[in-house]
């Protein structure tokens, strides 16, 4: 069955692939623990972006006016300042001059998302890439993405992506030993 005979649109498509993650039991069985994390937390970064990606286009193309240039705003900041602990819909909305429920409503029209949602992905994707690039301890990732408590970071990040930092690390550093 192809997704254009069972959803409505690509967006539902991607947020039932997102939420039910049908895609757990693709790994083989032959597949380690770690590998299977690994596979599983980078299809679901994927589907995450895709959503993102899909969300802005969908918004842009199909709507009747382009993405706001509030949002547009908001996606910048966000771009720079990601990493920021107190970065909130209530600090963009006070830094920008607009009430927080316009820039909710605007945000949600235009991204599709919630802005946590949209947040918190954003700082795992930074994170799973500090990670395999980086070799920082994952305390200092945790603050470089923009957590005050690592143990939230580790919970979250093992939430989002079914294996601790540590795991997902070390499958990239050593696949071959990958259980």
């Amino acid at each position: 069955m192809y997704a254009s005979e069972s959803f409505e649109s690509v967006e539902i498509f991607l947020e039932a692939w997102q939420s039910a993650r049908p895609y757990v039991g693709f790994p083989p069985k032959s597949a380690g623990t770690q590998e299977r994390a690994v596979f599983i937390s980078n299809l679901d970064v994927l589907l995450g972006r895709l959503r993102n990606q899909y969300s802005g286009l969908t918004s842009a193309s199909h709507s009747p006016r382009p993405v706001s240039p509030l949002v547009q705003r908001v996606l910048q900041r966000i771009s720079e300042a990601y990493a920021d602990p107190d970065l909130s819909l209530d600090a963009l909305s006070n830094r920008l001059a607009v009430s927080r429920r316009h820039l909710c409503r605007k945000w949600k029209e235009h991204i599709g998302q919630s802005f946590g949602e949209y947040l918190a992905g954003l700082r795992m994707e930074k994170a799973a890439a500090l990670l395999k690039e980086s070799s920082f301890g994952v305390k200092t990732i945790s603050v470089m993405v923009g957590y005050r408590d690592c143990n939230y970071f580790i919970r979250d990040f093992r939430k989002r992506l079914n294996c601790t930092p540590r795991q997902f690390r070390l499958t990239f550093l050593h696949p071959e030993k990958s259980p």
